[in-house]
């Protein structure tokens, strides 16, 4: 994994909603991370390849989260990717299945479980 200067995992947090976003960036550095943030599809985009896993919500103003997942996987297929979404998550983990993603989460989530599923992510990958 890359993470920072400090060798500190790299999460990119990827939702539309300010107040979501936010928890979900405090929440992550509290427990040590490095992060970043996007709002759309377009900022996502340009910033995962700095990311040692994507946080990324479904459902984005500009392209669906699932584009964007399958976009990161055709270029760094090594690259954990978790969805969440507040609508079907059976239907989105349905959907993305053949993308290999860590994860689909529902919302609204509990901090710990999101929080849990990034490091037991970046586990599997690590190892």
């Amino acid at each position: 994994m890359g993470g920072d200067a400090q060798g500190r995992p790299r999460i990119l947090v990827v939702d539309d909603d300010d107040l979501v976003r936010w928890v979900l960036v405090q929440s992550l550095r509290q427990r040590g991370y490095e992060v970043l943030a996007a709002g759309t599809a377009r900022q996502a985009l340009e910033q995962f390849r700095s990311a040692d896993l994507v946080l990324l919500d479904w459902r984005l103003p500009d392209e669906d989260g699932l584009e964007v997942a399958r976009r990161v996987k055709e270029e760094r297929p090594e690259r954990p990717v978790i969805l969440i979404t507040a609508h079907n998550a059976a239907e989105l983990a349905d959907a993305a299945a053949p993308l290999d993603v860590e994860g689909v989460l529902d919302k609204p989530f509990d901090v710990e479980v999101v929080l849990r599923a990034v490091r037991e992510a970046l586990e599997r990958r690590s190892s």
